[in-house]
């Protein structure tokens, strides 16, 4: 029997993954009452987050633990690069792998997970189960699956109603696809993380990186942990932020691209006022000095010591160095081991603020990500998203759909969120692609990312698709209840729309525009024009109000509305509501045009033959016609008729492309 579980993904003990290793990992018992890690930290094991069980191979590591537990229950890493396990092939291990999952219906589990899955292998195992690599039947995609058994997650958090503990969603974290109970183990199916480790792909085989892919990596660690800390769930720490926990997504060196997600929170913890004791826990290697010297009950973990972790890390990710404890040498020796390895001045000034002994001396997240340098590596992360969404772009108008949507997918989910513009391209996109199995993935994966992160683009998405019948049959009522969940400025303006035009519900203009000005409010362009369009003509029980148009015209096109700069260009150049400014027209039909609005172009072919502001120019004239006309624009043709037969060339040559036009209507 599998019944698909709702909780939120990031519970510690959920995704913990044991491995040993060499390097010395301290957990005591911990008492943290405000986010229920008591419980986790002081029984079998160290434990880790989302972000971690599914995507590194790394080997086992050798904890020291006060509360006298085996091994191997207080051992973990993550689950590709270093364990010493045999890919074992799950047709020819079958008992063995029946054994493993120390369950007693574990023969039915298998079978079960064979229906969906093929290739199954063993890659790592933990105190509390097994990970396999497998092969998703659905849709080839290679996953993880960790499969725990029930009874190590009871006890640890409200199994039915599910965790409530922190959510860790980051660009930069593990995406996981699936969870479920499958009879007495709890399964979940995430990101394979093939490249591993920081640790083993890069470190240990002494690869140099740029200065740029230094800063990416800098910033994306503190972008993820900022992020973390602006939920308003108090200050989460880390606690074990070491290159074995930072996993590598992409690594590109000729292409100066890497990114990185950070792994294994099964250490975090939420600092507050309640907190009564905090033992130590984490690496020792990477510990700050304030956390070794400290006696005190509750140790000073906080946001500066992670902070000096990532510098330790990136310490080693300069020097190849895994052995130099940081907290215990001289910044003088750390500075001197940093230009021996011909580091820029720019990264050794940053990571000796970094690695500061005194955590007042550190920078905090905003600090570090307003430096020039890492705002670069940011804007090149950016870069690279748009690049890929240009792709899929040029995709669709190739007619190559398939690609398309593999492309917008993977922005998608990597990076969970997009801007209305984006969702607006993969809406488009769903009008000419109709593969069942992709859009099954991208249903699955907006009831997860709705479910489990309350993302409320994903919550749109799925009300785009029920609206339309993208991937599900059309349900009008289903599209008005996400889009009402989603809640986003473009959700509230598609309610309006449907209103406006009665699209499953009874026509309400009223209703469309309390829908319209609530998103106007919130600054989406869209329907502030539709709200200007409201006050200009006077509609259900708005009054006509010239100026109350005028202003949300301002504000659609201060937003980037291309239609509503066209209709302030009209505005001044007719003087309506306002005295006339043909200059401020003009520049307001020029940038509409340039953004592609074909209105715009009749307008500046209008001024043109006029001499309105600008010197009267009737070739300049036909060429805004001919844009106009090329769009469908059946005025812009009668005026380049026009100017042919008052002689101008350019336009006796546009004519003759319009020839048929004017046939229809010698002879209808």
């Amino acid at each position: 029997m599998m019944k698909t579980f709702s909780t939120q993904l990031d519970h510690p003990l959920i995704v913990e993954v044991v491995f040993e290793s060499n390097e010395k990992k301290i957990n005591s018992n911990t008492s943290n009452t405000s986010t229920n890690n008591s419980s986790i930290t002081s029984t079998k094991s160290t434990v880790s987050s989302n972000s971690g069980s599914s995507t590194s191979t790394d080997s086992r590591e050798n904890s020291l633990s006060n509360n006298n537990t085996t091994e191997n229950s207080t051992n973990q890493s993550s689950h590709h690069d270093e364990a010493p396990v045999v890919s074992t092939s799950i047709d020819s291990n079958y008992d063995e792998l029946i054994v493993g999952l120390k369950s007693t219906r574990a023969s039915e589990i298998l079978s079960v997970l064979l229906n969906q899955y093929s290739e199954m292998s063993i890659i790592g195992e933990g105190a509390f189960g097994k990970v396999f690599k497998a092969t998703r039947k659905l849709d080839s995609k290679i996953v993880a699956i960790k499969v725990v058994p029930v009874t190590c997650i009871e006890g640890t958090m409200d199994f039915n109603e599910g965790t409530k503990t922190i959510v860790f969603s980051h660009n930069y974290s593990i995406k996981v696809y699936e969870m479920f109970t499958l009879f007495d183990v709890f399964c979940i199916v995430m990101e394979y993380m093939e490249l591993g480790s920081m640790k083993k792909a890069i470190i240990e085989k002494k690869i140099p990186l740029s200065n740029e892919m230094i800063f990416q990596c800098i910033y994306q660690l503190c972008a993820a942990l900022h992020y973390f800390n602006q939920q308003k769930r108090g200050i989460i720490v880390h606690r074990d932020i070491k290159p074995l926990n930072i996993l590598l997504r992409k690594f590109d060196p000729i292409g100066n691209r890497i990114e990185i997600v950070l792994a294994d929170f099964g250490g975090s913890t939420v600092i507050s006022d309640s907190l009564t004791s905090l033992s130590l826990a984490g690496t020792e290697q990477y510990l700050a000095p304030e956390i070794l010297s400290s006696n005190e009950r509750v140790l000073p973990y906080s946001i500066k010591s992670d902070i000096f972790a990532i510098g330790v890390s990136v310490y080693q990710l300069l020097t190849f160095d895994l052995r130099s404890r940081c907290a215990n040498i001289s910044m003088e020796e750390i500075e001197n081991s940093l230009k021996l390895a011909k580091c820029d001045s720019s990264i050794i000034d940053l990571l000796l603020k970094m690695l500061a002994k005194d955590p007042l001396s550190r920078p905090s997240y905003e600090s570090i990500l307003s430096n020039p340098l890492i705002m670069k590596s940011s804007d090149r992360a950016e870069t690279f998203i748009a690049e890929s969404e240009r792709k899929a772009i040029l995709a669709m108008d190739c007619k190559n759909y398939k690609e398309a949507f593999q492309l917008m997918f993977e922005i998608f989910t990597t990076h969970r969120n997009f801007d209305f513009n984006s969702m607006q391209n993969i809406i488009h996109l769903l009008k000419y692609y109709s593969d069942k199995k992709d859009l099954k993935r991208l249903l699955d994966c907006c009831n997860f990312e709705m479910t489990n992160n309350s993302n409320s683009n994903a919550t749109f998405l799925l009300g785009a698709m029920h609206e339309h019948g993208y991937g599900v049959k059309q349900n009008y009522r289903n599209a008005i209840k996400y889009y009402l969940e989603s809640n986003t400025p473009w959700a509230l303006n598609r309610l309006g729309l449907m209103y406006e035009n009665g699209t499953g519900v009874k026509k309400d203009v009223d209703k469309a525009f309390e829908y319209f000005q609530k998103s106007a409010k919130l600054g989406f362009h869209e329907s502030q024009l539709h709200v200007a369009y409201f006050f200009k003509n006077g509609c259900g029980s708005v009054v006509k109000n010239d100026d109350s148009a005028k202003y949300w015209y301002e504000q659609s096109a201060s937003n980037g509305n291309m239609t509503a700069m066209c209709d302030m260009g009209r505005i001044h150049l007719m003087g309506i509501g306002t005295k006339v400014d043909k200059e401020l027209a003009f520049k307001y039909f020029s940038r509409s045009a340039s953004g592609g609005n074909i209105n715009a172009n009749a307008w500046l072919g209008i001024m043109y033959e006029e001499g309105n502001y600008v010197p009267r120019d009737l070739a300049k004239a036909c060429h805004y016609y001919e844009k106009a006309a090329d769009a469908g624009i059946q005025s812009a043709i009668s005026k380049i008729r026009k100017l042919a037969e008052q002689g101008e060339k350019s336009a006796k040559v546009a004519v003759k492309k319009y020839n048929g036009f004017f046939s229809k209507l010698l002879n209808p």
